[in-house]
């Protein structure tokens, strides 16, 4: 099977940028997870861009695989060399109740 290395890079702050290497067929659900579990798991909302930060390339379905996203190549040649994609990403915070404004 043919792979790809992942670069996953967090907008305005380069501390959190690694690479992965996947299969073409991943899934972005996968890609979300590690993101996710590389921050604690404590992100809810992550958003993922495809290449840019722009709101074209916004990726909203989880399910399409890195292949489809990027248009990799399918054929056997592929599966010799290795590509190299960029997703950013970006969270919340997750929300907290202040222990000031429950006590009170």
């Amino acid at each position: 099977m043919s792979k790809v290395v992942v670069a996953q890079k967090m907008v305005g702050n380069n501390l959190f940028d690694c690479e992965l290497e996947l299969f073409h067929s991943t899934q972005l659900y996968h890609v979300r997870e590690k993101i996710r579990a590389r921050h604690g798991g404590t992100p809810v909302d992550i958003r993922m861009w495809k290449s840019k930060v722009e709101p074209l390339n916004i990726i909203r379905d989880m399910r399409i695989t890195i292949r489809d996203l990027f248009g990799l190549p399918k054929s056997s040649e592929a599966s010799e060399m290795v590509s190299k994609v960029t997703i950013f990403y970006d969270f919340s915070p997750p929300p907290m109740k202040s222990v000031l404004i429950t006590k009170c």
